[in-house]
């Protein structure tokens, strides 16, 4: 999971500054750095379970138990990310303004898209890590695997013709 995100933060940009250049770049990365740590959540509680999930997978009947598991942490995620993710699509400006100058207030536009990225990737990981855990490593390979694809077959043509928005629509996808 931690190269899936190594590769998700970083493949962005690479992909903008090769096709719209260094300014387009900067105005999603703006955005990125904002968004980007409202994934810690859910990750760090993904992150927590894993070794819970995985050891009541060597006990008789653990499904009901896992399912419990994974239901908690899931509220708990909702619980602290969506008030925090409405104050940041709310005060977007300002954030902006705090961790950057008003040359890329028009960043404001990708944040909330970033946003639910975030928060989607955050979540991913946690039903992905626990698809590991409850002894299924394929799928939980294959779901990677496909979502590194479809957003690489999506980034390059939406960047194309959208320019950061649609860098910022491949990225939540």
């Amino acid at each position: 999971i931690s190269l899936a995100f190594v590769g998700f933060t970083n493949t962005p940009g690479i992909i903008l500054n090769a096709l719209k250049g260094s300014e387009v770049t900067g105005i999603f990365g703006v955005s990125q750095i904002i968004s980007n740590p409202l994934s810690i959540i859910p990750v760090t509680l993904s992150a927590a379970l894993f070794p819970i999930i995985s050891g009541l997978s060597a006990k008789a009947n653990p499904v009901k138990s896992q399912r419990k598991l994974i239901n908690l942490v899931l509220k708990y995620v909702f619980f602290i990310n969506l008030p925090i993710n409405v104050v940041f699509i709310f005060f977007a400006d300002n954030l902006i303004l705090i961790f950057s100058s008003n040359l890329f207030l028009s960043s404001s536009i990708l944040l909330p898209i970033l946003i639910f990225a975030a928060l989607f990737f955050g979540l991913g990981s946690l039903f992905n890590s626990s698809l590991y855990a409850i002894r299924k490593p394929f799928v939980s390979r294959n779901i990677t695997l496909l979502t590194t694809g479809l957003f690489l077959s999506l980034a390059f043509p939406l960047t194309f013709f959208f320019s950061s928005l649609g860098m910022s629509i491949a990225y939540a996808i």
